[in-house]
C-alpha cells in the first residue's frame, strides 16, 4: 500500500536548504547582538569619559575655592590621561557677570569682588572611525 509520492515522504533528517537558512538567520541574529554589544561598550566608555571630565573640572573648582581664583585664571592647566583619553582643561573668566548676580546686591561698590568663573573640559573619542569631540563646562561663581 502506497502512502504518497515517495519524494514528499521525510526520513527525520534535514535537508541542506533547511541547514543553510538556519545558518543565515542565526548570523543575521548574531551579527545584530554584536552590533548591540558594541554600541553598549561605546556608551560605558562615553560615560565613564564624562566622569573623568566631571571629576577634573570639580577638583580645579575646589583647587580654585582654596588657593584663589588669580592663581588660575589665563594660565596653561596640564593636559590629564586616563585610559589612554587626554582631557584638556581651559579655566577662564566668563565677562559680563551673570545678570543675577549684577541686580542680586552681591556685586556692591564696597562688598566683595565677584568673578564668574568657567571650568571646560574637552577630549575625543574615535568610534569605527569616526572622530567625536566632547566638552564639559561648570560654572562657579567666586568672590575675592
Amino acid at each position: 500500500m502506497l502512502n504518497g509520492p515517495r519524494f514528499l515522504k521525510h526520513d527525520g533528517g534535514l535537508t541542506l536548504i533547511e541547514v543553510l537558512a538556519a545558518i543565515v538567520i542565526l548570523g543575521v541574529a548574531l551579527s545584530g547582538i554584536a552590533k548591540l554589544f558594541a554600541m553598549t561598550a561605546e556608551q560605558n566608555r562615553f560615560g565613564e569619559e564624562q566622569q573623568w571630565a566631571s571629576s577634573i573640572a570639580q577638583s580645579e573648582i575646589a583647587k580654585m575655592g582654596t588657593s584663589g581664583v588669580t592663581a588660575f585664571l589665563n594660565q596653561q592647566q596640564p593636559d590629564v590621561v586616563k585610559n589612554g583619553t587626554t582631557f584638556h582643561t581651559v579655566i577662564h573668566q566668563v565677562q559680563p557677570l551673570p545678570a543675577w548676580a549684577r541686580t542680586s546686591g552681591l556685586q556692591s561698590s564696597n562688598g566683595p569682588n565677584l568673578v564668574d568663573v568657567e571650568v571646560d573640559v574637552s577630549w575625543a573619542t574615535s568610534f569605527h572611525g569616526v572622530k567625536k569631540n566632547h566638552q564639559v563646562t561648570y560654572t562657579q561663581l567666586f568672590s575675592q
